[in-house]
């Protein structure tokens, strides 16, 4: 698996706390994919880290597929007990989404009508401009 992340400066100046970002992220990541980490309310009410190796591996990824990740301001302040749950659900999504990519290409079809990506996507039009600046 490779990964691609994406921090601009306009997230944060600093190149530390960019870096501290990529950390953070890549970390939360390998959590869930080697060790099956999750959440749960442990003892008191209060959340705590699990892990299950018969969660983790290959399942939560495609392969031969390459992940883009664009990370926030927002990743730096979350603790793991709330970054675990989102990478989750990511991943999960992701890899529904991709596998169901994959097979309609495997049925030859160039792009499946029901593929959520797909729904959420506006059509792209162009606006010409005229003369007096006037979009038509």
């Amino acid at each position: 698996m490779s990964i691609s992340r994406e921090v601009p400066t306009s997230v944060h100046e600093s190149s530390f706390v960019r870096n501290k970002l990529v950390t953070k992220a890549k970390t939360a990541i390998s959590l869930v994919v080697t060790r099956g980490a999750n959440v749960e309310t442990g003892e008191k009410g209060r959340p705590k880290i699990t892990f299950d190796e018969d969660d983790a591996g290959e399942k939560w990824l495609l392969d031969t597929w390459s992940y883009s990740v664009r990370l926030t301001l927002a990743v730096h302040r979350m603790s793991y007990v709330e970054l675990i749950p989102i990478v989750r659900e990511a991943l999960r999504s992701v890899k529904a989404q991709g596998d169901e990519l994959e097979a309609a290409w495997a049925r030859g079809q160039v792009v499946p009508a029901r593929c959520k990506a797909n729904s959420e996507q506006k059509p792209y039009t162009q606006k010409r401009r005229t003369k007096n600046n006037v979009s038509t």
